[in-house]
């Protein structure tokens, strides 16, 4: 597999002369799934279009070239990773923090094209699992010490799981970090934890004076949310666009409450392209950052 952080906008890849294909969005990564590759030397091509290419509000923080949001280019990692044939394709996690544990919704892609059993271990408990020729899930419940305490501005602690897949043709692990935090509303109230939560919030225009494009490293938003803690600010808004992984996890660790946007600032109607597009955003918003408790 090949992940491309941040591209602006629209990705297409090629595989020596074979296109792999192309990918479209402006808040996670682009994957593209390069299949069993024959041992030797291959070139990849990767064009990136930071054209408008959807009908997207010209002054849209997420394309918007006011505020330095209409770079070119890709400007987080560029990576290959290798699995075996079947692998964990993703992991979420939803916490119940009254009786502190977490249901773990695990999905399993499978390149292999033969259905087939194995063992998935979490945190050291194994779990038998199975999938079909296209793939598979499982749910599985984790305890954690009664006494693990729960995510918020004041203490936010994070808490990890471990998970290994293993069996016929199954080979790969990944660790799943994420907060013991609950979110929910009581009348025109938000709790978080059953504790009600005040947003004292501001809001960042996707304004990059100093490279003209998202930082993609912890420390810079490290310091930018610190700055903003230190004068009692606990939520930031992110106008119509998302920010990097990078500012959840400098989030996820200081104790900050971030409220990221699909990247659209338009009317949205029914049956239109821009409407699926934004349910399409959504979605990878919620599989790319929905285990950092400060999302």
């Amino acid at each position: 597999m090949l992940f491309l952080k941040r591209p602006h906008w629209g990705s297409t890849l090629w595989l020596d002369a074979r296109k792999i294909g192309a990918n479209l969005s402006l808040v996670g990564e682009h994957a593209f799934d390069l299949g069993f590759l024959a041992p030797g030397k291959h070139r990849l091509s990767i064009r990136v279009d930071n054209r408008m290419l959807m009908n997207y509000r010209p002054d849209d923080h997420s394309v918007s070239d006011s505020l330095g949001m209409s770079w070119n280019g890709i400007v987080g990692k560029v990576e290959l990773r290798a699995t075996g044939a079947v692998w964990i394709d993703d992991a979420q996690a939803y916490p119940n923090v009254q009786d502190k544990s977490v249901l773990l919704k695990v999905k399993l892609g499978n390149a292999s094209g033969q259905a087939g059993t194995g063992v998935l271990n979490v945190n050291g408990v194994a779990h038998k699992v199975s999938w079909s020729s296209k793939g598979g899930s499982a749910d599985v419940t984790v305890a954690f010490p009664k006494n693990s305490q729960t995510w918020d501005e004041f203490h936010p602690v994070l808490q990890k799981i471990r998970l290994r897949l293993s069996g016929a043709g199954a080979a790969d692990a990944r660790e799943v970090s994420f907060g013991l935090a609950q979110i929910a509303t009581r009348g025109k109230e938000f709790l978080l934890n059953g504790r009600t939560v005040y947003f004292r919030g501001t809001h960042h225009g996707g304004d990059f004076p100093l490279t003209g494009y998202p930082p993609t490293n912890v420390a810079y938003w490290r310091k930018i949310f610190q700055i903003n803690k230190d004068w009692g600010i606990n939520h930031i808004r992110f106008h119509s666009f998302c920010p990097s992984e990078a500012a959840f996890q400098a989030a996820d660790e200081l104790g900050i409450y971030l409220q990221p946007e699909p990247g659209m600032w338009n009317e949205v109607s029914p049956g239109t392209p821009m409407e699926a597009m934004l349910y399409e955003e959504t979605e990878r918003m919620i599989k790319a950052y929905g285990n950092h408790p400060s999302f």
